[in-house]
């Protein structure tokens, strides 16, 4: 685990609400697929390869749910059916999962009690980032992803 500062950072994408963590774990893939097909729609990315997932572990209702998106320069001329997030910079905790979406529970609780140990607090009202290694195929069964907590 390490700890680093982002600044501010603007993605376009898709918005999921699901009932529940399986539910996520089936969808996200399909999002991801529909995202890559959507990047020609998607003005100023930055990387068109690296796609990201946002979510608050305590949203309110207009930011609840699971972001699929492309960090971009700006969020403008937004299509329908994607959305535009703007995210303030921030002190992260980081750590990098390689292995099933099913162990991803279990690395954000190992992370989680590393920020604790290292006198840290998570902010549960800001955004978590998960940024998908561009250069691994993300799917159901495997999955390479860098996790951002976001701390105090």
């Amino acid at each position: 685990m390490q700890f680093i500062e982002k600044g501010e950072m603007k993605f376009v994408g898709i918005r999921l609400q699901c009932d529940s963590l399986e539910d996520f774990q089936v969808n996200i893939p399909k999002a991801i697929e529909e995202l890559k097909a959507r990047t020609s729609e998607i003005a100023q990315p930055i990387d068109s390869r690296r796609i990201f997932g946002l979510f608050k572990v305590e949203a309110q209702p207009s930011e609840d749910g699971y972001w699929v998106c492309l960090l971009v320069e700006e969020i403008e001329n937004v299509a329908d059916g994607l959305e535009g997030l703007s995210i303030e910079p921030r002190k992260y905790a980081t750590r990098r999962h390689v292995g099933s979406p099913k162990e991803l529970r279990q690395a954000y609780a190992n992370l989680h009690e590393e920020i604790t140990q290292m006198g840290h607090q998570r902010l549960l009202d800001q955004w978590t980032i998960e940024e998908y290694s561009p250069d691994h195929e993300q799917g159901r069964q495997m999955i390479n992803v860098l996790l951002h907590d976001p701390v105090a």
